[in-house]
């Protein structure tokens, strides 16, 4: 950064006593970006939303005597935007097009205000690069979250390294909760057989870091729920998560009881083969079949 009134000599030299010939030396100003600063934080009001936006003349967001930089270096160089919530699931995905060996795309998320921002968490390059006029750039970062309603959060997207700098894509995206995102809400299966095609998409975790028992669900992980009133037949579950890449096969976990006391039965992990569906593989299918006592839940 320039300061504003300061002048700066620059020597130009080779590194040994021989060098020497011809030069060039190109001199180019960027100008700071309006949403340079988390107070000059660039509004997604309205979703989904894509910014189309540069990091060049971006000025570092912390310094070397930083306490908490949420896993920035303190003296890369970013451009902040901001949403509040309303009690959705958000997706983030930014790509920063940085040439070169610069590292990759980086998003730091924080709640709070500006002047006592909270890290929430930060988020590095996925394992994939995206191709931006025809050049290999760094790798993007991706992120979804419950954003709590009313709740305000901040988001800086820098490289991962100080020369990491360029245009950038910063998409944000919001899904509904789904009708059957809690036990509670299940949707009953009452005439059998019947196909359920619906999502999964803005489902909300069911356990947290503290739950004893999970039934062999990670507790982040995110699911909606169907339930089934037993007539003494023998019931055969199909199950298919159509998400791509590698997330895992599809689970299923069942239980008995009440949505207040819940009893595990069974988990059952995908099989051992692929479905294919709209031309893409996904993960591994779940199958079960169980006697379903006349009566029981």
């Amino acid at each position: 950064l320039a300061e504003d009134g300061k002048s700066y000599w620059f020597l130009l030299t080779g590194e040994r006593f021989n060098a020497r010939g011809e030069y060039e030396f190109k001199v180019t100003s960027y100008d700071i970006p309006d949403n340079d600063s988390c107070e000059e934080a660039i509004e997604a009001d309205s979703l989904p939303v894509i910014f189309k936006e540069s990091t060049l003349g971006a000025t570092p967001d912390f310094n070397e005597l930083s306490i908490d930089t949420c896993g920035v270096n303190w003296y890369t160089r970013g451009v902040w935007h901001r949403l509040l919530g309303h009690g959705a699931v958000v997706r983030l995905d930014y790509q920063l097009y940085s040439k070169g060996s610069n590292g990759d795309s980086e998003l730091s998320m924080f709640t709070g205000s500006c002047d006592s921002l909270v890290c929430v968490t930060n988020i590095q390059g996925a394992d994939h690069t995206e191709v931006y006029q025809s050049n290999y750039y760094n790798k993007p970062a991706a992120h979804e979250f419950l954003a709590e309603d009313g709740k305000s959060y901040w988001f800086l997207l820098t490289g991962e390294r100080f020369n990491a700098r360029g245009e950038y894509e910063f998409k944000v995206t919001s899904y509904d909760i789904p009708d059957n995102d809690s036990c509670e809400e299940a949707i009953e299966a009452d005439s059998l057989p019947v196909i359920f095609k619906e999502s999964t998409l803005g489902a909300t975790p069911d356990f947290n870091e503290l739950s004893i028992d999970t039934c062999g669900v990670n507790w982040y992980t995110r699911g909606v729920w169907h339930r089934l009133l037993g007539h003494g037949a023998v019931v055969r579950l199909d199950y298919q998560l159509y998400s791509k890449g590698s997330n895992g096969d599809s689970e299923l976990s069942m239980f008995t009881g009440s949505c207040d006391s819940l009893v595990c039965v069974t988990n059952i992990q995908g099989a051992d083969h692929t479905e294919v569906y709209q031309s893409n593989y996904y993960n591994k299918p779940a199958a079960h079949e169980f006697l379903a006592e006349d009566g029981k839940s």
